[in-house]
């Protein structure tokens, strides 16, 4: 639980806490010199000039960078019941609360803290409905008669810094005091956590799985039947701890000597938003996702729902079948020129689709050729056509796969022609030639030898002599003679099973930019999103929909993509007999990429590719927790397989797309470790938990144990300001020392430290919430 400078390997589904991240270098300018000496020499060489270089160190100070805010909570503009819970903001960067000094003498207590105002406690521009004031640091730094600022010598910042705008808050000091954390409670705000995000759809960082965390020192109680809106700042400390530790007094007002002064902070972040008294959170928000299947788990799956009348005729029968199976009708101009409808439904299907069956020769030529049409009721279904066309009009979009694909065709022929010249049509020993040998001999130098033992030499001469006889030199055929049709010759030796083994063997490198190509296609990057979902109103707003992946949908999507530059009969056998590898190396990119889960399913009898299947979730859910957990399983959470996640991508705000290979029989949403949030449970209390032998497991015993729970550590409002604000460790009345008393009853040792900022936040933080959806398949 102790500040920690090396990263340690998370279990899965496991989180630690550490007090502290303590950078190894502060910041400023450094200099680095290198000497060379050399030994027994009586004078002085030039090798003996120390050569110096210097380079600065600097961290964020008057602004920060969007990337280091991983995730807040509550959420921006949340409207919800957080009233149980202490606001907090998760940096991606570890060490970012503890990059500068608030405190010279001690470099755990964090420069940065969060200021939570209840409307009224700050003023806000009506116009601009913000707090904040826009300066140059400059400006900012600047000395007021009425307005306190840090205690930052202009002179110790870079003077390109000096020019940029900085955002900054001024409030009074009655308000800061009875919302701001003293100088004994900061460190315990603050703290650095390690999980698990194998199972998360999140960015890039720089320490994956490592976050710092800050929390603010405030419940959010709603003071008003239309709730009250906070206004959450991060800011900075630096430059005000001689005041805030009374090393020096508030100074007072040049306008008025009997006021104290404002104070102007930094603000790097803020956010804003609304606590009621009833209405979602997390548990009600995932909750609701299980409320409408209403017992009936179809009513989770991706389609269309409407309602069917009584005794519907055999047409509208037709019509509410189609559209149970995830179709829906949509415009469609006949190439005559008719205007109509068709059938479309995309790779995301209700039902398990049946396998297309196979092509004359295999190849689809054109889209056209997957226009399924309706005999009964005169209607395309547009389907596969459709996936058709968009595959050829990404391979179209990206210049590297097109140029790929015609290298891997090029070199294809060749190789074919090479064997086509070395090999008759049937050899009788046809199974004992070794076709890597005969690639790798030159046809050419092998000719120019069988002429030398034909006495080339004589022949030459009697061609000089008497160039008239030169009708006469016997020639040497090819091992192949020409055919009347080259084409279907050429089709024929292909379609040979060693033949197409030896080209996938012998074209790696070229296939290896199409495979990856390919299966990025697979997983259905870059096709728009009206093509996997047709109609919004089968992902309505707050829902979450489960769904399977026609693989006929994606093979026609692959073949579109393949038909690039196909011109001849030749070209279609390539495709048609390489398809087998291409699909297995496909299948096998995919399982190799990086996700949570290893379970892949089990293989379809009649194809390589596992069936897949994957959900949508469309909800403030997933804006308001941006690291949301997913899991699926074989079997149970508990003793049953993870199924691997092969995609898990936030496609909007408020859209998750997960795809899972094989088809789970539990899904699990949880909220997320780093975004776990602090507060007290139902009652204002907190569940105790162990910080040694088996820590985190609870021990059964509630704090406070004092009627109003944690209601007994709120600060004097006597004011009315500030009303929620927690002591921390202001006292001996304070959450820490009053905490640390029970533990040290609880343990059998005597506990003669208190405990620290990590501990506090395992006491302290409300477990994730997470909900299962089981039986899926049944």
């Amino acid at each position: 639980m102790a500040n920690t400078t090396n990263k340690t390997q998370s279990l899965q589904g496991d989180m630690a806490f550490y007090d502290n991240y303590i950078p190894t270098l502060e910041d400023g300018l450094y200099t680095i010199s290198a000497a060379t000496q050399i030994n027994d020499l009586d004078t002085d060489t030039y090798f003996e000039d120390p050569i110096t270089q210097q380079f600065a160190v600097s961290g964020p100070q008057f602004t920060l960078p969007a990337a280091d805010i991983h995730s807040i909570y509550p959420p921006v503009n949340g409207n919800s019941v957080y009233d149980q819970y202490l606001p907090n903001i998760v940096f991606s960067k570890r060490v970012l609360p503890w990059e500068r000094y608030f405190d010279v003498d001690d470099s755990s207590k964090p420069w940065l803290c969060l200021l939570v105002f209840a409307e009224g406690e700050i003023a806000v521009n009506p116009q601009t409905n913000s707090s904040l004031i826009t300066s140059t640091v400059s400006d900012f730094l600047a000395a007021a008669d009425d307005v306190l600022k840090p205690g930052i010598d202009p002179d110790t910042v870079a003077p390109s810094l000096l020019d940029t705008n900085c955002s900054s808050i001024q409030v009074t000091a009655d308000v800061f005091r009875a919302i701001a954390p003293t100088v004994d409670e900061v460190a315990y705000l603050a703290h650095v956590r390690e999980v698990d995000i194998s199972s998360q759809a999140t960015t890039d960082a720089q320490d994956p799985g490592w976050f710092s965390v800050l929390t603010g020192n405030r419940l959010l109680q709603s003071q008003a039947s239309g709730g009250t809106r906070y206004y959450v700042h991060l800011v900075s400390l630096e430059g005000y701890y001689d005041l805030l530790s009374g090393s020096t007094p508030w100074p007072k007002k040049a306008s008025n000597d009997q006021q104290d002064q404002d104070i102007a902070l930094v603000s790097l972040y803020n956010w804003t938003f609304l606590s009621q008294p009833q209405p979602l959170d997390f548990k009600e928000l995932v909750e609701n996702f299980s409320n409408q299947a209403d017992g009936n788990a179809d009513n989770l799956l991706l389609r269309r729902y409407v309602s069917s009348p009584d005794n519907p005729d055999a047409a509208t029968q037709r019509t509410l079948t189609r559209l149970k199976d995830g179709y829906v009708p949509l415009n469609y101009h006949t190439s005559t020129g008719e205007a109509t409808f068709a059938w479309y439904r995309g790779p995301f299907t209700p039902v398990i689709a049946q396998p297309l069956p196979p092509t004359a020769d295999g190849g689809i030529p054109s889209s056209s050729s997957l226009m399924i049409y309706d005999q009964k009721t005169g209607i395309f279904d547009q389907s596969y056509a459709a996936a058709w066309t968009m595959g050829r009009s990404l391979a179209l979009a990206d210049g590297h796969f097109s140029h790929a694909l015609w290298q891997y065709r090029k070199k294809a022929y060749q190789i074919v022609g090479k064997l086509m010249d070395k090999l008759p049509p049937a050899p009788d020993n046809d199974e004992q030639v070794d076709l890597q040998k005969v690639l790798q001999q030159s046809f050419l130098l092998d000719s120019f030898q069988d002429l030398l033992k034909e006495n080339i030499g004589a022949t030459l001469t009697e061609l000089l002599a008497n160039p008239l006889v030169a009708s006469s030199v016997p020639t040497t055929p090819l091992a192949t003679p020409a055919t009347e049709n080259a084409v279907q010759e050429t089709v024929n030796f292909m379609s040979q099973f060693r033949i197409y083994n030896l080209l996938w063997q012998e074209m790696q490198n070229e296939l290896t930019p199409i495979v990856k190509w390919l299966a990025q296609t697979q997983l259905l990057y870059k096709v728009p999103f009206n093509q996997l979902v047709p109609d919004q109103l089968a992902l309505p707003v707050e829902s979450l929909r489960f769904f399977y992946i026609d693989q006929n949908w994606l093979d026609c999507l692959a073949d579109g993509a393949l038909s690039l530059g196909v011109q001849s009969s030749k070209d279609v056998c390539l495709n048609v007999i390489m398809r087998s590898f291409i699909n297995k190396a496909v299948m096998d990119e995919i399982k190799s990429m990086p996700g949570a889960g290893t379970a892949t399913g089990d293989t379809e009898a009649d194809a390589p590719q596992e069936a897949m299947s994957g959900i949508l979730i469309r909800s403030a859910v997933v804006s308001g927790w941006p690291g949301l957990v997913v899991k699926a399983y074989q079997g149970g959470a508990l003793n049953g397989t993870q199924l691997k996640t092969i995609r898990m991508e936030r496609l909007s705000s408020t859209v998750l797309l997960c795809l899972f290979l094989d088809i789970p029989d539990t899904v699990i949403l949880a909220e997320p470790q780093q975004g776990v949030c602090f507060g007290v449970e139902d009652g204002g209390v907190i569940n105790l938990r162990k910080l040694s032998d088996q820590t985190g497991e609870p021990t059964g015993q509630e704090f406070p144990d004092t009627e109003g729970g944690f209601a007994c550590f709120f600060r004097n409002q006597s004011t009315g300001i500030g009303q929620g604000v927690l002591n921390f460790n202001e006292d001996a009345s304070g959450v820490v020392p009053s905490l640390n008393q029970v533990l040290a009853q609880q343990s059998s040792d005597s506990q003669t430290t208190e405990i620290g900022p990590a501990q506090l936040a395992l006491e302290m933080f409300k477990a994730p919430e997470e909900i299962s959806f089981t039986n899926l398949t049944d």
